[in-house]
This record gives C-alpha cells, sequence and structure tokens, in this order.
C-alpha cells in the first residue's frame, strides 16, 4: 500500500509543478505556449488504455503510475493556472508599474490571488482522479506489493470482501488526502489575502 500511495503522490506533485511551471512560462512567451498547446491537447484527447499500454513499453511497471499519474494532473493545472494568469486585471498591473511594485510583490499580491481561485477546483479534481488513474495502471501494470496488484489478486480469486475493502481503503485515502491539500491551499491563500490588506 504506501508503494503506491508514495508514487502517486509523487507524480501528483510533479504533475502539479510541471503544471505550474508550463503555465507561467507560457504566460511570458508565446512561442513556448505555441509549442506546448499541442501536446497538451494530445495528452488530453489520449485515451487512458492507450496511455498505459504505451507507458509499459517506454519504463518498468514499478513507475508505471507516477508518470501516469503526472500526465494525467498535468493538462488540468496547466489549463487552470494560465487561465487565472490570463485573467489578472490589467488595471491592477498598471497601477502596480505607476507605484514602481517590485516583480516579488506584483506576483504575491496580484497574480497569487487570481491563481488559487482556478488552481483550487483543479487541484481537487486532479486528486481524485490521479488515485483512479494510478491504481488503474498498477492493476494492468501488476508491480509488486501495490494496491492495483492486489485488487488484481482479489478478482481472480473472488475474494470479494478484499475487493471492497481495498476500494474503500482508496476512496478513504483520496478524500482525506483532497481535504488536507485544499485546506492547505486555502491557509496559503487567506494568508496571502491577509498580508495584501495590511
Amino acid at each position: 500500500m504506501s508503494n503506491s500511495l508514495m508514487r502517486i503522490v509523487l507524480g501528483f506533485v510533479l504533475g502539479v509543478a510541471l503544471g505550474m511551471i508550463f503555465a507561467v512560462l507560457s504566460h511570458m512567451s508565446k512561442l513556448f505556449r505555441l509549442i506546448i498547446n499541442p501536446l497538451i491537447s494530445v495528452i488530453k484527447a489520449t485515451p487512458m488504455a492507450s496511455i498505459i499500454i504505451l507507458l509499459l513499453v517506454w519504463i518498468t511497471s514499478k513507475n508505471l503510475s507516477v508518470v501516469l499519474v503526472l500526465l494525467v494532473v498535468l493538462p488540468n493545472i496547466y489549463s487552470n493556472t494560465l487561465k487565472g494568469l490570463q485573467q489578472v486585471d490589467p488595471k491592477l498591473l498598471e497601477m502596480a508599474f505607476v507605484f514602481k511594485m517590485n516583480k516579488r510583490n506584483r506576483i504575491r499580491y496580484i497574480y497569487l490571488p487570481k491563481v488559487m481561485e482556478f488552481l483550487l477546483p483543479a487541484v481537487s479534481f486532479s486528486l481524485g482522479f490521479s488515485w483512479k488513474s494510478g491504481i488503474s495502471g498498477e492493476v494492468l501494470a501488476q508491480p509488486v506489493n501495490t494496491i492495483g496488484e492486489a485488487l488484481y489478486y482479489s478478482k481472480v480469486y473472488l475474494n470479494t470482501p478484499a475487493l471492497f475493502a481495498y476500494t474503500l481503503f482508496i476512496v478513504g485515502i483520496s478524500i482525506v488526502m483532497e481535504k488536507v491539500i485544499i485546506r492547505f491551499i486555502k491557509g496559503f491563500e487567506k494568508g496571502v489575502s491577509y498580508e495584501s490588506r495590511n
């Protein structure tokens, strides 16, 4: 179980980090946006089963869930972060320029609050979907000592109680992680908003 948890969390964190980095680069560079947008569209449009099979050709089964979750999370985080950046009020940026606000404060007090509005629902959706995709990949790839492997053998041996137990565990851990991460983001957002008022 711990193997599944670590790999899915790692894939989620990498997906969020890369999605935000790519969004910032796309906002800053039209050329980068023209290059990355078709790739993001391809990832979104490719069926999950096809992605899993292709990944199994290129990487080992134990690393499948990390890369799979990354690819599932990245497009949603990228799109929402970029949307937040693009909807920052130009008048606020103009005011910041007039009052010679430094880059750090512009990011902290103008960009971050707007990005958080779009990032929160993206994180909530992506976290739940990352568990579904990660476990699905494990069921097909069957890396040792994982929840996906346990689910597969529960099906093979018709162990219905174990199947339900693992399913409830996945649902429970997904809900707990979602609440913890969203609470952290909301706390961070409130901290930024509070400091911006003082």
